[in-house]
């Protein structure tokens, strides 16, 4: 019983250990799964705090349509720049890249028509001002609170990189370990007239497994300057901040801009809290920019990311809200959530938390499933699931995202485990049943007790009834037959008195020499276990005698038995050696028979019960009563019957009224 419940504790450890690295490695699958939940979570518990800080402007189709296809020239990009600019735009991202020059501009047009070979070519009527576009934009820029994007990755070497942010670390953990955000050997900036005009932050993205973005690139590091990524950027632009302060608390790293705190994960990106139902309220189409119809209070006092939904190469992202996000609404989000404060706290998978919580989980799914019943068992994983769930959102509604995905893994397989270990064990016993019983009782008795689970196998106190046999005279028998013949003998005579004893539902409990010890009512309850007793005794005379014609005309010789039956409790169960057990049964109940027995002599009987068979079989057993006697090892004596028939068996009396 203790090497089991060893082996039971360490099925569950196991079980949770096995969760544990599960949850360390994060196979995709489960990975992808665990994104699953998190979407649904984010989506689920989206507030209605007030959006109206951002605003994107969108390069979208009718846009396209009206004023040229994309990429557009950046004389209408400057348009724009100065529109949210004089209508009081706090801070203006261009989510595009310019690291080329435009080819519209007037300029490179008349350098293609030199080089094609009209070199006197002139462009006549065209102001100066207007001749390069880069150059205009440049200018627009200037006076904006523009943003413009840079890639980070491994570029030739820049001369002259922009300028990164400061970052104010606050507290001895964070200090001695400090984050290790992504690094680049270099980056390639946008194009040099716009270089030192403009704020300049990282386009780079981030994609989780499932090919979906969830999280923002917001710092990174090249030459040994952090550089924020675009939305960031832009963010600080508004506020008119140039330092982000940080601290390591228990769950992660916590940064400010300007009084507004957020999350960053190690890897320097931000949660974004998307949200479903903003249904484009916050989107202002480019084209309408352009042409004038438009609200000009719109800008004031927003953060604008311009963009174009219209390039699904660089423009769209896939999302939780779908495959074709614009990317700006990627980045309207994290401003959004940054100064509402709905930037989460996301809990790693490697944080103590989680496996303290897989560990907590496990032991209680483990431990309780072996104390329930087997039917209930099933029902405690998923009460535990329910309860991870549960306590999930009522984290993130606190601000704090606990994935619970492995704890609820946790509470499965530290059941399951232990349910496949008792199934096993259950196995191992039905099968340790049926081979120690199916020696002792008959196939169907055996089959009652796989079915009730034998539980006193190992030991309980039962009212049993004990009945011994024994051959007269063996002793002299053996020694006129050879050894070949005195097995064969014992085995004629064992086998129908066995088979007598297993269809009466007793159990065959041992052969002494030529002696046989059965009992009934163990290990199963058995109605009129002692009227079967004494059954199976008058049973086995009559066998014998009919047996006795073919054993002289075999072995020359006649078999003679006597039967003590005796009814009281005694222990019984499995009996034995650390290595060697068998079902036995022992107490004053089993010497009384086996002394009952070896009163047949004495008396010249065949069948020697007790007084208390005789009560138990009051009016169904027919005996005369021999003596009263005081057995060795008891104080007090008792009466002593030679059982002669059944009540039953007598001849009904005939006559007629």
């Amino acid at each position: 019983m203790q090497s089991r419940t060893l082996l039971q504790a360490l099925c569950i450890l196991t079980g949770t250990f096995l969760v544990g690295l599960l949850c360390f490695w994060q196979p995709v699958l489960l990975k992808k799964l665990d994104l699953a939940e998190y979407d649904w979570f984010m989506l689920r518990h989206a507030t209605d705090t007030d959006r109206s800080s951002v605003l994107v402007v969108d390069i979208d189709e009718p846009s396209l349509k009206k004023y040229g296809q994309w990429p557009w020239s950046r004389r209408h990009i400057a348009t724009i720049l100065r529109t949210i600019t004089d209508n009081g735009g706090l801070a203006v991202a261009l989510d595009f890249s310019l690291f080329e020059e435009d080819r519209t501009s007037p300029k490179n047009i008349l350098q293609e028509l030199r080089k094609g070979g009209c070199p006197e070519a002139v462009l006549d009527g065209v102001p100066e001002a207007l001749m390069d576009h880069d150059a205009l934009l440049a200018r627009a820029a200037q006076n904006s609170p523009v943003v413009i994007g840079m890639q980070l990755g491994n570029f030739p070497p820049v001369k002259d990189p922009p300028k990164g942010v400061r970052l104010r670390l606050f507290g001895e953990a964070i200090k001695k370990n400090r984050p290790q955000f992504p690094s680049y050997p270099s980056m390639l900036r946008p194009l040099p007239v716009l270089q030192g005009r403009v704020a300049e932050g990282f386009l780079n993205g981030r994609r989780d497994v499932d090919g979906r973005t969830r999280r923002n690139f917001a710092l990174a590091e090249s030459g040994g300057i952090i550089y924020p990524g675009l939305t960031l950027r832009t963010l600080m632009r508004s506020l008119n901040a140039n330092i982000i302060t940080m601290r390591r608390t228990f769950f992660g790293l916590r940064a400010c801009i300007g009084g507004h705190f957020f999350f960053v994960a190690e890897d320097g990106t931000i949660p974004i809290p998307f949200h479903k139902h903003l249904d484009g309220k916050r989107t202002l189409s480019a084209g309408k920019v352009l042409d004038g119809t438009y609200d000009p209070h719109v800008f004031r006092d927003k953060i604008v990311f311009i963009g174009s939904s219209a390039d699904r190469g660089m423009g769209q992202l896939s999302t939780p809200l779908g495959d074709r996000t614009p990317r700006m609404e990627a980045h309207a989000s994290l401003v959004d959530g940054i100064l509402s404060g709905e930037i989460r706290t996301l809990v790693g998978n490697r944080h103590p938390l989680q496996y303290l919580l897989i560990l907590g989980v496990g032991l209680v799914s483990g431990v309780g499933v072996l104390r329930l019943r087997p039917w209930m068992a099933p029902v405690l994983p998923l009460v535990l699931m329910v309860a991870c769930h549960v306590g999930a959102q009522i984290c993130y509604a606190h601000g704090l995202w606990f994935s619970p995905l492995w704890a609820s893994l946790s509470a499965v397989v530290s059941a399951l485990l232990p349910i496949i270990l008792r199934t096993a064990f259950s196995e191992h016993d039905r099968l340790r049943i049926k081979r120690m019983f199916g020696r002792y009782v008959s196939p169907d008795v055996v089959t009652r007790i796989i079915d009730h689970g034998a539980e006193g196998i190992d030991g309980e106190q039962r009212e049993l009834t004990v009945l011994f046999t024994d051959l007269r005279g063996f002793t002299t028998i053996s020694e006129m037959l050879t050894p070949h013949q005195v097995v064969a003998l014992l085995n004629r005579y064992f086998t129908p008195m066995t088979d007598l004893v297993r269809s009466s539902g007793g159990t065959l409990d041992k052969y002494i020499g030529d002696a046989l010890m059965a009992f009934w009512n163990a290990p199963l309850d058995t109605d009129h276990h002692t009227l079967l007793a004494v059954k199976t005794a008058l049973q086995m005379q009559a066998t014998l005698e009919n047996m006795n014609a073919e054993l002289r005309k075999e072995f020359g010789v006649s078999l003679h038995m006597g039967v003590g039956i005796h009814v009281g409790p005694a222990a019984v169960g499995n009996i034995g050696s650390q290595n060697l057990t068998s079902y036995t049964a022992v107490g004053d109940t089993v010497n009384i028979a086996s002394r009952l027995e070896g009163l047949c002599r004495q008396y010249n009987v065949t069948i020697v019960a007790s007084d208390a068979v005789m009560q138990a079989c009051a009016g169904q057993v027919e005996g005369v009563y021999l003596d009263s006697v005081r057995v060795k090892g008891r104080h007090g004596g008792f009466g002593i019957w030679s059982i002669t028939g059944l009540v039953s068996d007598r001849p009904a009396a005939s006559g007629s009224i």
